[in-house]
């Protein structure tokens, strides 16, 4: 959300969904840094029109100074008797505590998230070890049934898979000058009736 409008649709849509959530009698009061400009969108162009009044919006102390006083009258929390701050004192007293409750909430947040996270993905472990295990399970049907379709012994194959297992896993061998003309003197040695030079 980068322009002030998709904030705005935001909080509209936060707002609608508390609301569609609470019983039909309940008052909400809003304390939001632009809450003027909300509630003016709000009754220009009919936003939230259900529940407009139930509503109380309020604005922050710091953003209502800046407007001229009929407004703050208005808007302010500590100048209107139903928002429950009578004086400034009592709101300075909540702004600090407000400050200090939310550090603790972001932690709770972020540890509700984190929680939330790690059970979300304990769930999806779960199904992606029940998924593999089923996997697992047709994969060693198919094996015995080709097993048993084979002509060859399992000891016989037991001896090729260790064979196979044993020149796939040996080690590297080292790049020198030498390899190169060792590996053709090799090759004419097994080959009958040439002799290396």
């Amino acid at each position: 959300m980068r322009s002030t409008g998709e904030k705005q649709y935001y909080m509209l849509a936060l707002i609608e969904m508390l609301f569609q959530h609470l019983p039909a009698n309940i008052w909400v009061g809003i304390l939001y840094d632009i809450a003027c400009l909300l509630h003016a969108s709000c009754l220009k162009y009919d936003f939230l029109w259900r529940y407009l009044d139930r509503i109380l919006f309020r604005v922050s102390v710091f953003h209502a100074f800046g407007h001229r006083w009929p407004y703050s009258d208005l808007q302010m929390g500590r100048d209107a008797s139903d928002s429950g701050i009578q004086s400034a004192t009592s709101l300075r007293i909540c702004t600090s505590v407000a400050y200090v409750a939310d550090y603790h909430r972001c932690l709770f947040t972020i540890n509700l998230q984190i929680e939330h996270a790690g059970h979300a993905s304990l769930g999806r472990l779960a199904g992606w070890l029940v998924q593999c295990n089923i996997h697992c399970e047709e994969r060693r049907r198919e094996a015995l049934a080709d097993l048993k379709a084979s002509r060859h012994s399992e000891a016989v194959l037991s001896e090729h898979w260790k064979n196979q297992v044993e020149v796939q896993t040996c080690p590297l061998k080292r790049h020198a000058k030498k390899h190169g003309a060792a590996a053709v003197d090799q090759v004419l040695a097994d080959e009958p009736g040439t002799e290396p030079p």
